[in-house]
């Protein structure tokens, strides 16, 4: 899949309990690589995720560059 943001987050590990949340935010399953691709985030964004999310334990955020 190629990136259609300049700036992604790339999220994988136990994100099934969150889902509907990355989704919110603009995520998309990328099948092949089993990771979500989201637009990248600013700080006030990410924290809103964290609550939103109980703190994202088991979730793993990189960014890529694209």
């Amino acid at each position: 899949m190629s990136s259609i943001y300049k700036s992604t987050t790339i999220w994988s590990g136990n994100t099934y309990p969150i889902r509907a949340a990355i989704k919110s935010l603009g995520g998309k399953w990328d099948q092949q690589r089993k990771v979500w691709i989201v637009p990248a985030l600013t700080m006030r964004e990410r924290s809103n995720v964290y609550s939103l999310c109980g703190g994202l334990r088991g979730v793993t955020v990189e960014i890529e560059r694209g």
